[in-house]
This record gives C-alpha cells, sequence and structure tokens, in this order.
C-alpha cells in the first residue's frame, strides 16, 4: 500500500472538513453528532448582496397582524426582528415570532412579483426554502422564483422582499452570518 504525503494527508483532512461545514450549516448538525440542530441554537442574519447594510426584518409596526411584512431594513441593528433561523425541513423561521414562518403569498404566486411574508407556520411547500450553494434562496413552490430585493425599491429604507423569477443577479444572492 502506497503512503500518503503530508500533502495529500493535509487534502483529505480538508475535504473531510469542508464536508463537515457543509454538513452543519445545511442540516444544522455535524457529521455524527446527534446534540441540537441549528433550529434550537443559532440564531442568522440575512443580508443581501446588493445592500449588505441592510438586514432581512420582520416589520415590527405589523408583528400583531396575522400577516407580518418582510423587508431588508435600512440598517442592521442585531434587534430580534433581524435574527432568523433556518430548520431541517427548510423553513425559515423569525426568532422574534418563532411560530411565523417566510411564507411565498399564495394569493400572489402566480404574479411576475410573488409577496414574500411571515405567516402563521403549517408545513406547506410555500414555506419551504432551499439554498443550492450559490448565495439565492428558492421557493420550493415556485423552483423558478428566488428570493429578491425589490429593484425598483432599493433605494428606500425599508427595501422590498419579493420572490421575482430567478436571474443570478445581485439581488438575488443573500448571505447567513451567526
Amino acid at each position: 500500500m502506497r503512503r500518503l504525503t503530508a500533502r495529500h494527508r493535509f487534502a483529505r483532512i480538508t475535504a473531510a472538513t469542508a464536508v463537515s461545514a457543509l454538513t452543519l450549516l445545511t442540516t444544522g448538525t455535524a457529521l455524527g453528532d446527534t446534540g441540537p440542530t441549528r433550529e434550537a441554537d443559532v440564531d442568522v442574519t440575512v443580508r443581501n448582496e446588493v445592500l449588505p447594510g441592510k438586514c432581512l426584518d420582520a416589520d415590527p409596526a405589523t408583528l400583531e397582524d396575522p400577516a407580518t411584512a418582510v423587508r431588508l431594513w435600512e440598517e442592521c441593528n442585531e434587534q430580534p426582528q433581524q435574527k432568523w433561523f433556518m430548520t431541517t425541513d427548510g423553513t425559515l423561521r423569525s426568532r422574534i415570532l418563532p411560530g411565523k414562518c417566510l411564507t411565498a403569498d399564495p394569493a400572489t404566486l402566480n404574479s411576475p412579483a410573488t409577496k414574500v411574508q411571515l405567516l402563521e407556520c403549517d408545513d406547506e411547500a410555500r414555506q419551504k426554502w432551499d439554498m443550492p450553494g450559490d448565495g439565492t434562496v428558492h421557493s420550493r413552490i415556485r423552483p423558478d422564483k428566488c428570493l429578491t430585493a425589490d429593484p425598483a425599491t432599493l433605494e428606500r429604507p425599508a427595501t422590498e422582499v419579493h420572490l421575482l423569477e430567478c436571474d443570478g443577479e445581485a439581488g438575488q444572492r443573500w448571505s447567513f452570518s451567526g
């Protein structure tokens, strides 16, 4: 049997570490870990690539409403309405309203710009999201549409967030930081 060089051992360790990290990021659980998932212990802030100073925000003025508005707020301020957590089933939940999930509005699913809001979690596909690794966030009910910072409202303090046809533009690329 051939002995591995230090460089090959390092490459294997690096690859194993990358797989472990990817598993942790996508499932919330480290390989071989049976401990708590990300749902239980990791809050994230969601930023858009085109507007990195703005954070995804549950509008405080509508927190008590059945449908809570979601927008990119002009300032990332570490407030609870800007904390989110992704569950292993693909839902993105608000930390300030953990019973509500980011939802593609059923009334506007077939319009060019689907409204995105927080509604009571109901385990429906309209509340499930996929992140293929390129920074985009796809709706499972409409995989052709991506979470998008609305280009028409970029200059406003509260930028609207919609589902628009995926086109790979910067307004559709997101980062999640803890």
